[in-house]
């Protein structure tokens, strides 16, 4: 699931990787200029990636 506000930046896939102290960072891979590359898109806060993907609290 890619949310719409990424979606709507023409992004078709999307990679999370977890960091330390509960961040996420989002990445994609699109081809520029014949090769692939690894865009990093953000780094997000435990909560803030809850609320990008529309998680509910606990």
């Amino acid at each position: 699931m890619i949310p719409r506000r990424i979606r709507d930046q023409g992004v078709t896939n999307l990679f999370r990787n977890d960091l330390p102290g509960g961040w996420r960072l989002l990445h994609t891979v699109m081809e520029v200029g014949g090769e692939q590359v690894v865009i990093a898109l953000a780094a997000l806060s435990h909560p803030d990636y809850d609320d990008l993907f529309g998680y509910e609290g606990r």
